[in-house]
């Protein structure tokens, strides 16, 4: 159970680190993502949701940065 709450707390931070790493320079995302797949996350479904999650965050940067 503590792990399970580790890699959850890996997940928040994580998930706040990447945004701003991305305003900086959108391949920071691309690394963080492969290292967060590769390292933190071990379930397929959490790395599903959080792709999923710096996709739309992509998504609404770029149509930010571009309009």
């Amino acid at each position: 159970m503590k792990l399970l709450q580790r890699v959850k707390w890996n997940h928040v931070i994580l998930t706040m680190i990447i945004p701003v790493l991305a305003l900086l320079n959108l391949n920071y995302l691309k690394i963080m993502i492969l290292v967060f797949l590769g390292v933190v996350d071990k379930t397929a479904l959490d790395g599903c949701l959080f792709l999923v999650a710096e996709l739309v965050f992509a998504l609404m940067y770029l149509h930010l940065k571009y309009n």
